[in-house]
């Protein structure tokens, strides 16, 4: 995949790939009436997989730190939340970096979950 050049597919990546809030904006790439470029394309998929996750593992831990556990073992749930969402927030910020660099956005761990997300032009 080539690094993009063109400022609109780099711009459309950087919204793509804000923490949260690019969420839809990864939705309205991957599903929307206009077609995007495979960069775009993939930078959605990207985002849209960590995004997943995240949301999946905080309402998981949000949901274990409901129980009836010690105070302790609460706080630790609460902790790993924490730690989930800042490792959210930084993995998005490394993936504008590597925009910002002129390559692809690629997780290592995360492409294979995020090439099983297909659009419609699939």
């Amino acid at each position: 995949m080539s690094p993009p050049n063109d400022p609109l597919v780099r711009l459309r990546l950087y919204l793509t790939l804000l923490p949260v809030f690019g969420l839809p904006v990864a939705l309205w790439t991957i599903y929307g009436p206009a077609p995007a470029s495979p960069l775009a394309r993939q930078g959605s998929r990207q985002a849209l997989a960590l995004g997943l996750v995240w949301a999946t593992v905080t309402v998981l831990l949000a949901g274990a730190a409901q129980g009836s556990f010690s105070h302790l073992v609460i706080l630790r749930f609460w902790l790993a939340s924490g730690f989930v969402g800042t490792g959210y927030f930084m993995a998005s910020f490394w993936l504008m970096v590597q925009v910002f660099q002129g390559r692809s956005p690629k997780l290592p761990g995360l492409s294979g979950l995020s090439n099983r997300l297909r659009d419609r032009n699939s």
